[in-house]
């Protein structure tokens, strides 16, 4: 959107702002009561001012988880736009005190807006890699297992997803994504090896247990091959693989 002069009036004074530049500047100085009399102000006026994802993050730095909140509502219908790619998202993210806000803004985003700003398996990682855990089973909700295994083309693609879950939304994800499905995206022993370093053993060991010997040695060309990645491999699990060869 162009820009546009906002008029504010506050405590007996009036400003015009044309920027986000000036709106931070002037939330810089009041507190969080007089934070939301400006944004109230404003309302969804805000979508001239906010031009990308550096100025949501900016002006964001200055309020409050409530008024976060409220900011989010205001440009909702233009929020994907601004924010523009994951990696900005996951900066939002990591700024974001507590899971209320993260939900708050997710659920704004909404599924359509959410895979709009998921192009890869690396845009997918770093924004679960940056909320809190209880927000993991929302973005894979959002997002859906098909969706994001969509993205993936190996073993190692779905490693960065796992390494970024919490154990249970791991169990989650293997479970909708179906384990035949991650196992076909498997090719070698580096992908195996990546995928069981990023789950916790006891996902892992049934992991093993369940891909088929025929499975195994597609993956697994010879027992030198997994002597490789033996040094990141658990003990229990390299046993398993061996003795399946």
């Amino acid at each position: 959107m162009k820009s546009k002069e906002i008029k504010i009036s506050l405590n007996g004074s009036e400003a015009s702002i044309v920027s986000s530049a000036e709106l931070v500047a002037v939330l810089e100085i009041l507190d969080s009561n007089d934070d939301r009399k400006v944004l109230n102000q404003i309302g969804n006026q805000l979508n001239y001012l906010i031009k990308n994802g550096k100025d949501l993050h900016e002006l964001c730095v200055m309020l409050s988880d409530e008024n976060r909140i409220k900011l989010f509502g205001l440009i909702k219908d233009n929020i994907c736009n601004i924010i523009g790619n994951a990696s900005n998202l996951a900066n939002l993210l990591a700024l974001l005190a507590d899971d209320r806000s993260e939900k708050a803004l997710l659920k704004i985003i909404n599924t359509k807006g959410l895979r709009s700003l998921i192009k890869t398996v690396d845009d997918a990682a770093i924004i679960l890699e940056w909320v809190y855990d209880s927000a993991d089973d929302m973005i894979l909700d959002m997002a859906g297992a098909d969706f994001i295994m969509d993205k993936c083309s190996s073993g190692y693609d779905v490693s960065l997803i796992l390494q970024s879950l919490n154990p249970g939304s791991q169990k989650k994800f293997i479970k909708k994504a179906g384990e035949n499905n991650i196992v076909k995206l498997i090719h070698n022993t580096r992908d195996l090896a990546y995928i069981l370093r990023s789950i916790p053993t006891v996902v892992s060991t049934d992991f093993i247990k369940r891909i088929t010997p025929s499975e195994l040695k597609r993956i697994i060309s010879n027992r030198n091959e997994l002597t490789k990645y033996k040094n990141i491999l658990e003990v229990k699990e390299y046993k398993l693989l061996t003795a399946k060869l």
